[in-house]
This record gives structure tokens, C-alpha cells and sequence, in this order.
């Protein structure tokens, strides 16, 4: 609990292949200048502070060391994970500055931890990611999910041979499109109403947002007038709702025909912006409906950004995407990081 120093002259070997080298010690690993016990004590300090500068003045270290303490703890959990086959993968992007600094991020979702960073949000990005796998880890990935960014999917095609890969588009962002154009819809009805003196709208954006079964008790009055309303928006919300029991199908063809007669439905009430998420979501019907048979989503990934948000305001921003991304790895990593 006191400030020690160690002071050691340590012998060296001449060797005939390697040349003169140093005699490690056992208390330090090679050339670092703290002791494995006073660098276990400086990764306790960030795992509770979640930010360098906390742990450096709780250590009474230099900002410097203590960011060279975690990044060698990260190379030190790397080059100890185990390479073990993650059937089913997440990929997003999270950003780290403003002006659109994004890092993709891979996970293994059966273990709930990030498998690799990569700078960026592209098609290279999430390459970079999947190349890092082992010819076995590759062979075994059954699915990937993700939202419907286009360069992501680019990514799995170029990395992996047929057959690839089922690609699973997250639910949540597609069911947050349809989300988007009930919203579209209903700002544009609430002003057509109000030229008429209606208030009808008015208020109505939260009820809306809610599934039917989660309408929390002040909003079902209101709701089951709408609901018997010939308003544009509550056929939009009708749409959506039934849109969402596409998940809820017990196979692809049972999914496929749900999905369908949802489209002809849509189309007959001819909604432009609705019609917009149809022919979005039908380009990319099989990789929707491909959860009947992989059930999978970007939810655990996204439960995790609380984490990562929390890490990125204890930081008070990252400079660049390799600092950031190594601060992830150590905190959500799920890796052996001591000494």
C-alpha cells in the first residue's frame, strides 16, 4: 500500500543466435517499468473509473503510463483468447466524435462479448474484421446480423465462398422504417387537419411509437378512437403492426406469404411513403425473413451501447477510431487482461 520502488541490475546473456539480451525478471514482464502487481492495480483502477484519467489519478501515474498499461493489457488478453468458433455474429457501427467517426464493431453473441474493432463504417471495415477470423471460425459462422447498410452486406459476400453466411437484417431497424414513415404520414395528415380547425393529431407522436400490446393505460382511449378513425395514420399504424408479426412466423414460406399479403395490402392503399419501406424491405426479403431460421438480432450488440456511450463520456470523446476501439476491447472484450 506504499509507494515502492525496485532498483535492479539484471545480468545478460550473450547469446551465439540472439545476440546480448537481457534476463527477464519475475516480477515485471519485459521492459515494462512497473511490477505485474502494480499493473493488476492500475487495470482494477480503469475497470472502476472507465476512463484513463481517473485511474492515473487514483494510481498517481501519468496519463501516458496509464494508457500504455491498457493497451498492453488488451495485446496481452489478444494474444491469449482462445480461437473458438462463434456460430452466430453481430455487426454495427458506433461513433466516437461528431462529423460522422464511426468504428464497426463485431460480436460473438453467444458469449456476449466484442470479437474485434475496425476504424470506419464501410465495406472495408467489417472486411478487416472477418478476414481476422481462422479458416475454422470462418466455417463455422452460421449467421450474421445487422441493419440493412448496404456495405455490410458487400462485406460478408466478398469474405466468405458459397455457401455464405445467412445474413439476418435486424428487426428493429426494419421495423424502425416503417416506424419513420407512420411518423412522415402523421405529420403531414395533422397539418392537412389543422387547416380544417382539427386537432385530432395532436400529441399522438409517443402513442404511436408504442405496440398495441404495450400502449400504456392513459393513451387506449385515445388510440381506440383513432383506431376506428378513417385517418390515413391509423391505417399506417394497422400496416405496422402487422408488419411486425412477420417475426412472430414459424418458417420462411409461412414468412414469405405473411409478407406478401402485407405488400398487396400496402400498395392497395397506395401511401407513397409506405411504399417506400415495401420496395426497401422486398429487395431484402430473404435476408429478413431469414430469422425464422436463425433468431438472432443486433439486440445484445445494442444493449451493450450503454457501455460504450458510458466509455465514450467518461473519455470525453476519442481523437481517433484505434484508441477507441482498444478501449472497448478492454472493457467489454470479455478478456484476460492481467499481468
Amino acid at each position: 500500500q506504499a509507494k515502492t520502488f525496485l532498483h535492479a541490475a539484471m545480468p545478460r546473456t550473450d547469446c551465439p543466435k540472439d545476440g546480448v539480451l537481457t534476463v527477464n525478471v519475475p516480477w515485471a514482464e519485459p521492459l515494462a517499468r512497473f511490477t505485474m502487481a502494480f499493473e493488476s492495480r492500475v487495470i482494477l483502477a480503469l475497470k472502476s473509473t472507465k476512463t484513463v484519467e481517473g485511474a492515473r489519478a487514483i494510481m498517481q501515474v501519468s496519463w501516458d503510463e496509464a494508457r500504455g498499461i491498457m493497451e498492453r493489457a488488451v495485446a496481452r488478453g489478444l494474444l491469449r483468447r482462445e480461437e473458438l468458433v462463434m456460430p452466430h455474429l453481430a455487426a454495427d457501427e458506433k461513433s466516437y466524435r461528431k462529423d460522422r467517426h464511426f468504428v464497426t464493431l463485431l460480436m460473438d453473441l453467444d458469449r456476449g462479448r466484442i470479437h474485434g474493432t475496425a476504424p470506419g463504417n464501410s465495406r472495408i471495415s467489417l472486411e478487416i474484421l472477418l478476414k481476422g477470423l481462422t479458416r475454422q471460425q470462418k466455417q463455422g459462422v452460421e449467421a450474421i446480423a445487422m441493419d440493412m447498410h448496404e456495405p455490410y452486406r458487400l462485406a460478408v459476400e466478398a469474405v466468405f465462398p458459397a455457401p455464405r453466411p445467412a445474413i439476418v437484417h435486424d428487426r428493429f431497424h426494419v421495423v424502425s422504417q416503417m416506424n419513420k414513415a407512420l411518423n412522415d404520414v402523421r405529420i403531414a395528415e395533422a397539418r392537412e387537419l389543422a387547416d380544417d380547425g382539427q386537432r385530432d393529431l395532436v400529441g399522438t407522436r409517443q402513442m404511436l411509437l408504442y405496440g398495441e400490446e404495450n400502449l400504456p393505460r392513459k393513451y387506449r382511449r385515445r388510440f381506440a378512437k383513432l383506431k376506428k378513425s378513417k385517418l390515413k395514420t391509423a391505417t399506417v399504424h394497422a400496416q405496422k403492426e402487422v408488419l411486425r408479426d412477420l417475426w412472430n412466423c414459424t418458417g420462411v414460406r409461412e414468412a414469405r406469404r405473411h409478407f406478401r399479403q402485407w405488400a398487396k395490402w400496402c400498395r392497395k392503399t397506395a401511401i407513397p411513403r409506405v411504399n417506400k419501406v415495401v420496395t426497401m424491405i422486398e429487395s431484402r426479403l430473404e435476408d429478413v425473413i431469414s430469422y425464422c431460421k436463425h433468431p438472432i438480432s443486433t439486440g445484445p450488440l445494442e444493449g451493450m451501447n450503454s457501455i460504450i456511450m458510458a466509455i465514450r463520456r467518461a473519455g470525453r470523446g476519442y481523437r481517433n477510431a484505434e484508441t477507441f476501439g482498444m478501449a472497448i476491447m478492454f472493457f467489454c472484450g470479455g478478456l484476460n487482461l492481467m499481468p
